[in-house]
């Protein structure tokens, strides 16, 4: 979905929808399971403080889950996704940096007659994944391993450590 950005902020607009994260090819390879949507919305408004130059305002709100591969097991991990972001759009790149490296709490986009709205929303998806899912508990026990910790009680040979020698080695 594309869209004017600083005319959608002067209207102060809104819209709302569902990603299907199955149609995302950006989202697909990041995932365990391409199954699931985000709700998303978005409002514009302008902001006319007393004595400063207006200032035109983009709010997202995402609500959905994904699921990502667990880290231990591969299995898909539920990753829930409630966020909520800011962005002050401006007319050019030099204007971005420059209130980008001041800006806490939000961002800063660069104002668009052709504003790619659901790139956005996939970049914010992309940012927001864990970068290591994993579950409490793995469903199954990981492949090598009985689930348990090996040891003397656990009813497996404990093999010895092949590195064990070099303690006896003298350093000179």
């Amino acid at each position: 979905m594309v869209i004017d950005s600083f005319a959608f902020t002067r209207k102060a607009e809104q819209l709302e929808g569902q990603l299907v994260l199955e149609h995302s090819e950006r989202l697909v390879d990041q995932l365990a399971e391409p199954f699931g949507e985000v709700s998303w919305q978005v409002r514009g408004y302008r902001d006319e403080p007393v004595g400063r130059p207006a200032q035109e305002w983009i709010e997202l709100q995402l609500r959905g889950s994904s699921f990502v591969p667990c880290v231990r097991c591969l299995k898909a991990v539920e990753h829930p996704i409630a966020e909520e972001f800011r962005y002050l759009l401006v007319a050019n790149e030099a204007q971005a940096a420059e209130l980008d490296e001041q800006a806490e709490d939000h961002d800063v986009l660069v104002a668009s007659e052709h504003f790619a709205l659901t790139e956005l929303i996939e970049d914010e998806i992309l940012m927001n994944l864990p970068p290591l899912a994993m579950h409490e508990r793995c469903p199954q026990p990981l492949p090598g391993s009985s689930g348990e910790e090996n040891g003397p009680d656990s009813g497996e040979e404990v093999r010895p450590n092949p590195f064990a020698v070099l303690t006896k080695l003298k350093v000179l």
